[in-house]
Formats: structure tokens, C-alpha cells, sequence
């Protein structure tokens, strides 16, 4: 939890920690909105904070903790928990989906190279997005009939436009992300 006094921040076990993670979405936000209305936007959100959470404490939530969790990293966990009776859910904002990709690559000194590229290919397949969501609950929206795939269409038939931000951009645009992210983190600590 966030505590406004000493600008720290608390795991479910109560260690204090740095709040660095928690913005990390937004500067992926300021990436559609613009650092202008985003800068705006979390100026005005951090007013109304009272708490800062990490990805994945959607339990907290569901238990009446906190009212929400904005950003969260994805929505697996929170419609998983939704599914299963909690007073949990995800959404998404119309103007500005998040699309995140997962990579997978096989090292030029993997000891077994054509293994690993039969792992990726397996991954990549039907099936192997199938045991992705089961164990892992993500999956790409790229592969027909995935979660992921149904989301996305049917979110984008809801209004949602999804922004994608592939390792090729995130890269190109490392240093002033870094710049902005700091800024946003700064915001959402009080200094």
C-alpha cells in the first residue's frame, strides 16, 4: 500500500519497497495519448490514490482493500478470478488498448538449437497457445482462436482501439520511455 507521508510503498507481506513498477503502463499510455493528456491524467489519478499495488494483488481488490488497480499488467488473473465468483474484473480503455508481445528466441550457443527451435515452433502453434493459456494464462492474439484472439476482436467490436508496442519500437524509443516513466513514477510518489 501506498503511504502518503513516507512515499513508500508495501507488499501484501509488508516489506516496503520502491513504486518503480507501477508506472510502468503509463508510459505506454503516454505513447497514444501523448505525454501532454497522460502527464494530465495521472496528476489528477494520483489525487484520488490511495494506495499503490503491484500487478497480480488482484485478490486485494476482490477483498475489498482497494476499490481498483490501474494499471494492471495484464487481465488474466483478475478475469480468471471473475469467472470464478470473485467481485474482480478487467477492462480496458476504449481509446487506448495495450498490446505486449512475449518473445521467444534460441541463443547462438544453445547447446541444442533445433530443440529450442522446436520448442518456439510448438509455442507458436495452436496447441502450444493452448498449453500457454493453461499454465500461464496469456496467449497471443495473432493465433486464431486463442483467448487473446477473442479478446481483441471482440473488444475492438466493443470500440476498444488497441495500440501495439512491439520490442522494435520499445527499443528505438528506450531512452525518452526511460525519461518518462521516471517522470510518471515521480508523479505517483509525491515529489
Amino acid at each position: 500500500m501506498f503511504h502518503r507521508e513516507s512515499r513508500t510503498c508495501s507488499t501484501q507481506s509488508g516489506r516496503e519497497n520502491r513504486c518503480d513498477s507501477y508506472a510502468a503502463s503509463f508510459d505506454r499510455l503516454a505513447l497514444i495519448w501523448g505525454e501532454e493528456k497522460t502527464t494530465a491524467f495521472i496528476q489528477k489519478f494520483v489525487k484520488q490514490v490511495s494506495g499503490l499495488i503491484r500487478c497480480g494483488e488482484e485478490e486485494r481488490v476482490a477483498n475489498g482493500e482497494f476499490a481498483m488497480l490501474v494499471f494492471n499488467c495484464d487481465l488474466a488473473d483478475a478475469n480468471e478470478m471473475h469467472q470464478k465468483g470473485a467481485p474482480a474484473n478487467g477492462r480496458i480503455f476504449k481509446d487506448a488498448g495495450i498490446l505486449s508481445y512475449w518473445y521467444l528466441t534460441v541463443p547462438t550457443n544453445s547447446a541444442h538449437p533445433n530443440a529450442a527451435a522446436l520448442l518456439a515452433g510448438l509455442l507458436l502453434s495452436k496447441d502450444g497457445q493452448e498449453i500457454l493459456w493453461r499454465t500461464e494464462k496469456t496467449s497471443s492474439h495473432f493465433v486464431e482462436g486463442t483467448y487473446m484472439n477473442k479478446l481483441v476482436k471482440d473488444q475492438e467490436r466493443q470500440g476498444v482501439k488497441f495500440f501495439a508496442n512491439p520490442v522494435s519500437e520499445v527499443v528505438k524509443n528506450q531512452e525518452n520511455q526511460s525519461r518518462v516513466r521516471q517522470k510518471f513514477q515521480d508523479i505517483l510518489m509525491g515529489k
